[in-house]
């Protein structure tokens, strides 16, 4: 065990962690051995190494982060797939109502807990050719009623913001580009977040928007129920175990 005080997770509370995964490459081996079998065969499955060291560092992390909260070993963990791809954690090893997301883009990898759904989106600020194409394309006409107009200065920020929280809103679904980004109708707030005026899904209670305090460079949103606040926690626990 990495640590043998459990973890408390408040009912009101999505604990947050992002992660520069390059600080962890050095303990490749050691992360390694954590991963299941089918793990292993898809860090294998990468082309680059880029790609296969990035997914077994936010692998075998994400079971050191869970383990305080289940206090199980992280490699006795046992996660199963949802319909449309989500990981969770299966409750026939853990009878727990803790929810968990990631998501990783160049060089970081966030992660959020909870005791309700949640999905947790990061992008990486990079040259984008044509974002008006690319919006006309995936969002919501009252989304392009909104972007297009607006000055050349704002249309990035604006773009990842948007992009992001659409595409929590999806994971925290379980249902990724299944539901389709122009399905659903956002609109921006004044503090970074977002809100969700229309969804051609029902909705889970009522969802909200927050946006993540995240290097530059890097954009990032929450999306979780109504009330929740974010909770950022460090790289602290992680270090016994790899120590």
């Amino acid at each position: 065990m990495i640590n043998q005080k459990k973890t408390s997770l408040p009912n009101d509370t999505i604990d947050i962690q992002i992660i520069d995964y390059r600080r962890y490459i050095g303990n490749g081996e050691k992360l390694l051995s954590l991963l299941s079998s089918e793990e292993k065969e898809k860090a294998a499955g990468y082309h680059f190494i880029k790609d296969q060291q990035r997914y077994i560092v936010a692998r075998s992390l994400l079971r050191i982060i869970l383990a305080p909260y289940l206090l199980v070993p992280p490699k006795d963990i046992q996660f199963k797939t949802q319909p449309f791809g989500k990981p969770e954690l299966d409750t026939a090893y853990h009878p727990s109502t803790l929810f968990f997301n990631l998501s990783h883009s160049e060089n970081l990898v966030a992660y959020a807990l909870s005791e309700h759904p949640v999905g947790i989106d990061i992008e990486y600020e990079k040259d984008v050719i044509d974002m008006t194409g690319i919006a006309k394309r995936f969002f919501h006409p009252a989304e392009n009623h909104y972007f297009g107009p607006l000055p050349e200065e704002q249309k990035k920020t604006s773009f990842f913001q948007l992009w992001t929280a659409k595409e929590s809103y999806q994971k925290a679904l379980g249902l990724g580009m299944s539901l389709p980004p122009h399905a659903f109708h956002m609109s921006l707030d004044k503090k970074g977040g977002a809100n969700l005026i229309f969804s051609m899904h029902p909705s889970i209670d009522s969802w909200q928007f927050l946006s993540l305090d995240i290097e530059p460079g890097y954009y990032g949103m929450i999306c979780g129920g109504s009330g929740l606040q974010l909770s950022y926690k460090t790289a602290e626990q992680l270090a016994p175990f790899l120590s």
